[in-house]
C-alpha cells in the first residue's frame, strides 16, 4: 500500500526545482556579454546629449585658380562619417544679385544668385579622413568677397578631434575673394570717345589753317587799291 506522503513529496520536489530554475535565469543574463548598440548619428538630439551640441572646428581651406574661379575644401578630421554636411553661400560684405555657378564633386555646374543672406549650397556625406571641395565661378567683373559655411549633424560622443565634446557638431567657415574678369578700362574708353568726338573739330581746324592765307590776301590788297 502506497504511502500518502509520496505524491506530496514529489510535488514539493517539483516546486523546489522550478523555483531554483527561475532564480538561475537572471544570473545567466548578468553573466552574458552585453550586445554593443551603435551610437545613433544623424538625429538632432541624441539621448546622451542633454546639454546641446558643442561646436568643433571643421578644417577648411580656399584657393583661387583661373580668373573667376574659387575652390573651397572641407576636411573631415573626425572619426565618424558625416551623413549630412549642410553648406551655405553668402556675400560677406552684403550686396545682392551676384550670379555665380557652383559645382560639387561628380556634379554639374549649377547657377546661384548670392546676396548677404546665406543660400543653400547643398548637403553632402563625408567619410572620416575625406575631403569635400566645392568649386565656384563667375563672369561678373571685379572682386567679390564670399563666405562659405558647412555644418554637420551631431556626431557620436568623442568623435571630434579634441575628444572632449559630448555631442560634437563639426562646423567650418571660409571667407575669400572670387575675382571675376577685369573691368573695362575707363581711361581707354575716354580716350577712344575723345578721339571720335574731336574729329569734326580737327577737320574744322585744318580747314581754317588752309583758308587762312586766302582770307588774308584780300585784306592786304585793299590799302594798295585805295
Amino acid at each position: 500500500m502506497r504511502s500518502p506522503r509520496l505524491p506530496a513529496a514529489c510535488a514539493v520536489l517539483v516546486l523546489t526545482a522550478g523555483t531554483a530554475a527561475l532564480g538561475a535565469a537572471p544570473a545567466l543574463a548578468d553573466d552574458a556579454s552585453p550586445t554593443a548598440t551603435p551610437s545613433a548619428t544623424g538625429s538632432p538630439w541624441p539621448a546622451d546629449c542633454p546639454e546641446g551640441p558643442m561646436a568643433s572646428p571643421l578644417p577648411v581651406t580656399g584657393s583661387g585658380g583661373a580668373t573667376g574661379e574659387l575652390a573651397i575644401t572641407f576636411d573631415n578630421t573626425s572619426t565618424a562619417t558625416i551623413r549630412e554636411l549642410a553648406t551655405t553661400l553668402a556675400l560677406a560684405d552684403g550686396g545682392s544679385d551676384l550670379a555665380v555657378e557652383l559645382r560639387a564633386p561628380g556634379g554639374d555646374w549649377k547657377p546661384l544668385t548670392l546676396s548677404g543672406t546665406p543660400v543653400d549650397a547643398g548637403h553632402h556625406q563625408l567619410a572620416p579622413g575625406h575631403k569635400l571641395t566645392l568649386q565656384l565661378r563667375t563672369t561678373a567683373p571685379g572682386g567679390h568677397r564670399l563666405t562659405v559655411t558647412a555644418k554637420s549633424e551631431l556626431l557620436p560622443s568623442g568623435s571630434a578631434p579634441a575628444k572632449k565634446y559630448t555631442c560634437p557638431q563639426l562646423t567650418g567657415s571660409y571667407t575669400g575673394t572670387l575675382t571675376g574678369p577685369a573691368r573695362p578700362n575707363p581711361t581707354r574708353l575716354a580716350d577712344t570717345g575723345a578721339g571720335t568726338a574731336s574729329r569734326p573739330l580737327a577737320i574744322t581746324g585744318t580747314a581754317t589753317l588752309l583758308l587762312g592765307p586766302a582770307l588774308l590776301l584780300p585784306a592786304r590788297r585793299r590799302p594798295a587799291d585805295d
